[in-house]
């Protein structure tokens, strides 16, 4: 059974401290066959979010967390 999309900008606001782009994916309910549908709906809301960028301190990848901005 489809499990129905998401609003990402709502599970965003439910997760103030931040959220990873992975985890907003699964909570999406996205599939991996909709990568590129993801990214362009989370490019329409940027004026609306915060990315925050953590450098990790060993060589790994950056921790990126996704916030809403404060009005």
């Amino acid at each position: 059974m489809k499990e129905e999309k998401k609003n990402l900008i709502e599970i965003i606001q439910k997760n103030p401290d931040g959220i990873t782009p992975e985890i907003l994916f699964k909570e999406s309910n996205y599939t991996e066959n909709k990568v590129d549908k993801f990214y362009m709906e989370l490019k329409s809301i940027e004026k609306e979010i915060v990315e925050i960028k953590q450098i990790a301190t060993r060589k790994l990848w950056p921790k990126i967390l996704i916030k809403p901005k404060k009005v």
